[in-house]
């Protein structure tokens, strides 16, 4: 407005007077905004409030480099928009939200290492979940497919060991392992009882014996018993240095997927 004059459009209140609103320019006529300022003094707090408004926002807000930005400002500029949008690692570990499947133990020690280095990778939140989602579902289809296997081999087991068989063929197997294992093991195995509850598949398999196994210890063990084992030994060999030999052989070659096992 040009022609403002403070004597004609301001009251002794500081209030416009009804002058000023018919003065106004064309395109302010009736303005709403100016109407419920009604005076200069709302006016300036309006100003304010709108001023302090926005600067509370911009301190929020990442500002893009002028033209005269240093490097440094340059890349502290792209640091801070890729951590708002999750292009980096968050501040610390606890960053990371990891859940394992419903049902699956999870690993502490191994979730605590897994973060650290995602961290130390600069891997994203984002992406640390999803390599980690993808991860455990393979282990829970990997647990799930062995628990079928062992469930599926278990009942054939129980199947051909009806009756006495289980206790008999078990406990044939767990004496031909006293022969074989260390010490260590062999007092695992008595604190077990296995001897004792020589059905409890579940325990045979903590020791790293699938019913598979357990057949072929069982088979070593009755041949044990029944003098067989020794049968064919070499005129070169003595009678401990044949069972020996076979002792090797045939413990090695069913368990080569126990390492502790072998001898």
């Amino acid at each position: 407005m040009e022609n403002f004059d403070a004597s004609v459009h301001l009251g002794d209140d500081g209030n416009f007077t009804d002058q000023f609103y018919t003065d106004l320019p064309e395109g302010l006529q009736g303005n709403e905004f100016l109407k419920r300022a009604g005076g200069v003094g709302n006016l300036i707090k309006v100003a304010t409030d709108t001023k302090s408004a926005f600067d509370a926002k911009m301190d929020n807000v990442i500002q893009r480099p002028g033209e005269t930005a240093t490097d440094q400002e340059k890349t502290d500029f792209q640091t801070a928009m890729s951590k708002e949008f999750g292009f980096h690692a968050p501040e610390n570990t606890e960053g990371y939200d990891l859940q394992y499947p419903e049902g699956m133990k999870g690993d502490e020690e191994k979730t605590k290492a897994f973060k650290e280095f995602c961290l130390s990778k600069d891997i994203p939140s984002q992406t640390a979940r999803d390599i980690f989602d993808f991860r455990t579902a393979e282990l829970a289809a990997e647990a799930k497919a062995d628990e079928d296997a062992f469930t599926e081999a278990s009942k054939k087991l129980q199947t051909d060991w009806s009756g006495d068989k289980m206790v008999v063929n078990a406990r044939s197997a767990h004496d031909a392992l006293m022969q074989f294992v260390n010490d260590d093991f062999k007092a695992a195995l008595k604190e077990a009882k296995l001897y004792d509850n020589p059905g409890d598949l579940s325990k045979w398999r903590d020791f790293g014996l699938d019913p598979i196994q357990l057949r072929i210890w069982a088979g070593i063990g009755n041949r044990m018993q029944s003098g067989s084992f020794l049968k064919g030994s070499s005129n070169n060999m003595t009678a401990d240095e044949q069972k020996a030999a076979e002792h090797k052989q045939a413990v090695n070659a069913v368990n080569a997927r126990t390492p502790q096992f072998q001898v």
